[in-house]
């Protein structure tokens, strides 16, 4: 079953009747949907990799990962004080549609990959506990690893979250609260079909599904800025739309100094610079993380840890090989032999 948006559905993506629990600068930025929409596509438009150069990009990945994997079923990490963290986005099942679903790893596929992960020997712990032994000067579990989330999509409500429970794995769901109960694509959404598939694969989640995902025992529920804006050069703008979201997740959950993961977050466009890391510690979040390949590590300031993406593509031993520590040491091993 498909969803096709009206003429009245479009004008109300541009400027809707808010929520009542959305007041004050809330509603101006959902107001600016449009306005945070078009800067999101010029800076896609400009810098992504599209063609030929993605595709050299993506067989390069997958040459280095499937070269490692021999090394990471010998030696699984290479700091015991280090450990990975996992970033997913949407997960929905297959839905009719001309494309495929970006940033999907469907709901089978998840749970295959986290099986395996746990049948590998791997531990999963909550973000908030990785930060509290950061702090504290505590070794972690053997193998850790930490699942998260972006964007608040409601299927992270709907389909990843029985296959959490079923396995017993924590999870951390970062939320761009602008978007909480508003039937509207997020801003930072590329798959050409979402506002015109199923609603599960691209709605955001309502408040009553957030408010239920706060409640399990598995869940943390972080902040992901309030608009999902690109705040590149901007640091002023952005720490006032952090605290709008940290003002909503407050009023909502009653969670303070809530986890964070910038928007976007590649350091080398400018999306995870210093200027906005020190803006982030201006609101007291626990952490800042980036999109960058990297493992984590206890000794590092949290607001600096880096995630690993999971793709649909990805099986157990791809994701061990990332967690391990092999894929990211031999990758900048490898630019810094092209001199980049």
């Amino acid at each position: 079953m498909s969803w096709t948006p009206t003429t009245e559905d479009r004008a109300r993506f541009t400027l809707q009747d808010l929520i009542s629990s959305k007041i004050g600068f809330e509603q101006l930025a959902i107001a600016r949907y449009e306005e945070i929409c078009d800067r999101i596509s010029d800076f896609v438009d400009s810098h992504y990799d599209t063609g030929w150069k993605r595709n050299i990009k993506q067989s390069l990945d997958s040459f280095i990962l499937r070269g490692c994997k021999p090394i990471s079923r010998r030696w699984k990490s290479v700091d015991p004080a280090a450990f990975g963290i996992l970033m997913y986005h949407r997960c929905t099942p297959p839905v009719e549609c001309e494309t495929e679903p970006t940033w999907n790893v469907t709901p089978d596929q998840l749970e295959n990959q986290l099986r395996g992960l746990l049948d590998l020997g791997f531990t999963p712990i909550p973000l908030s506990t990785a930060v509290k032994h950061h702090q504290l000067g505590m070794e972690l579990p053997p193998n850790a690893f930490v699942v998260t989330f972006d964007d608040g999509y409601a299927n992270n409500y709907t389909h990843a979250l029985p296959v959490l429970e079923k396995l017993g794995v924590p999870a951390t769901i970062f939320l761009a609260t602008a978007y909480i109960d508003e039937f509207v694509p997020f801003p930072s959404d590329d798959w050409s079909c979402s506002g015109k598939a199923d609603p599960i694969s691209w709605r955001p989640l309502t408040l009553e599904e957030a408010h239920k995902l706060n409640k399990s025992e598995l869940i943390e529920l972080g902040t992901h800025t309030h608009t999902h804006d690109d705040f590149r050069n901007r640091p002023r703008d952005f720490e006032r739309d952090l605290e709008i979201s940290l003002e909503f997740i407050k009023r909502e959950f009653d969670i303070v100094h809530p986890t964070f993961a910038f928007p976007f977050g590649v350091r080398r466009f400018g999306f995870s610079s210093d200027e906005l890391i020190r803006a982030a510690r201006k609101t007291q979040v626990r952490c800042s993380l980036s999109t960058e390949g990297q493992l984590a590590h206890l000794r590092q300031s949290p607001y600096y840890w880096g995630r690993f993406t999971a793709h649909q593509t990805d099986d157990a031993h791809l994701l061990a090989v990332k967690l391990s520590g092999w894929y990211s040491r031999i990758k900048q091993g490898m630019r810094k032999l092209a001199g980049r």
